[in-house]
């Protein structure tokens, strides 16, 4: 009798403490988020051993002429890189010189279409710009892209400078560095 008394105590125990675990479905959920950052980065690469020159102007060897206008330097490429937000759908490239150019003399830049290698919406590039201190739109309707990276990516910057006959008797000799900013921005 003591052996079916201990018998029915553990059957007893044992439905007692009947472990209850949550019953699975034919499908569950979790949250995956997905993270973009905006990016708005620029850079001027060159072939050259340094992206800093020298535009000269060609003093005259006959009395009685002017100056001749420098080269134009094609040596310098604009890359960047660009993710937008919703809220801001396209971006510029403005570009100005930091200082006033003097009297008589123009600096201008422009930028050539994109290069091979760029993907996504790059841009295109306005006219020419008379490059001042005050920041004006080089290249416009840029979305999310990227140009690819170094020489010959991106859009090819021309620089060039000139004097004005109108203007000439304003021209000093100078030997004066200008610094040139570009500037990636939302529209």
């Amino acid at each position: 009798m003591k052996k079916i008394i201990v018998i029915a105590l553990c059957i007893c125990c044992s439905l007692h403490n009947t472990v209850f675990a949550q019953m699975d479905n034919e499908d569950d959920t979790h949250t995956l988020m997905i993270v973009i950052p905006e990016v708005a980065l620029l850079d001027i690469e060159t072939n050259e051993v340094s992206k800093n020159f020298t535009m000269t102007f060609t003093h005259p060897t006959e009395a009685g002429t002017k100056l001749s206008n420098p080269s134009s330097n094609t040596t310098m490429y604009l890359n960047y890189s660009s993710v937008k937000s919703a809220a801001d759908p396209t971006r510029s490239i403005s570009v100005s010189i930091g200082t006033n150019v003097p009297g008589g003399i123009s600096f201008f830049v422009s930028a050539g279409s994109v290069l091979a290698g760029s993907f996504g919406t790059a841009g295109s590039p306005t006219s020419p710009i008379s490059l001042n201190t005050v920041p004006d739109v080089l290249i416009d309707n840029i979305g999310s892209c990227f140009t690819g990276t170094g020489a010959n990516k991106g859009h090819l910057l021309t620089y060039s400078a000139t004097h004005t006959v109108a203007s000439y008797g304003s021209i000093v000799a100078i030997n004066t560095p200008f610094t040139v900013t570009y500037t990636l921005s939302d529209n």
